[in-house]
C-alpha cells in the first residue's frame, strides 16, 4: 500500500536515457522523504487509513493518492477531523482502480542522490477481475506523476 520516496530531484530528463543503468529501487529501509499511500474508494476502509496517516505524519509527511477530487474532498475532511495536520498530507489526483498502490502506484528510483520514476507499464497479473474488466495499464500514472513532481521518468 506504501511507496518510499527518497530524499533529492533532478531536472526531468528524457524519457530513456542512457543513465537508466544507474538507477536502482531503493530498498525499504534506505532514508526517505515521504511515505505515498492510496485512498480507498470503500469508505469501511477510511478509519484505518485515517489511523494509519495520523500514525505516520509524526515521523514523515504523506502522499496520498486519490482517485478523484471528491476523493480528496472527502480524505481532507477525515484527516480534519481527526486531528491530522494539513501540511503532513499532500494529494495527487489520479485514476487508479484500487488503493493497493503497491501495485498500482508509481515506482520510484534513486541513484544515491537523485529520485526518478520507474516507467513500469504493470499489466494488471495477478489481478484478473481487474484484467477482465479492461482497467488501463499503469503507465499514465507514471508519466503523470513523473511530470507533476519534476522527475526523470526512467525506462
Amino acid at each position: 500500500m506504501c511507496v518510499l520516496a527518497g530524499p533529492a530531484c533532478t531536472e526531468p530528463t528524457a524519457k530513456s536515457t542512457p543513465a537508466a543503468g544507474r538507477y536502482t529501487f531503493p530498498p525499504d529501509w534506505a532514508a526517505h522523504s515521504a511515505v505515498w499511500l492510496g485512498w480507498s474508494d470503500d469508505s469501511t476502509h477510511h478509519p484505518v487509513q485515517v489511523e494509519m496517516v495520523r500514525a505516520l505524519i509524526s515521523t514523515v509527511p504523506v502522499r496520498l493518492l486519490v482517485t478523484s477530487d471528491s476523493a480528496r474532498v472527502e480524505a481532507k475532511a477525515a484527516f480534519q477531523a481527526a486531528g491530522v495536520p494539513e501540511d503532513r498530507v499532500e494529494f495527487f489526483v489520479h485514476p487508479v482502480s484500487n488503493s493497493w498502490i503497491r501495485d498500482a502506484g508509481p515506482r520510484f528510483l534513486t541513484d544515491g542522490r537523485n529520485l526518478a520514476v520507474a516507467d513500469f507499464a504493470w499489466n494488471w497479473y495477478g489481478y484478473p477481475e481487474e484484467m477482465s474488466r479492461g482497467w488501463q495499464t499503469r503507465a499514465g500514472i507514471d508519466d503523470d506523476l513523473a511530470r507533476e513532481l519534476g522527475l526523470p521518468l526512467v525506462s
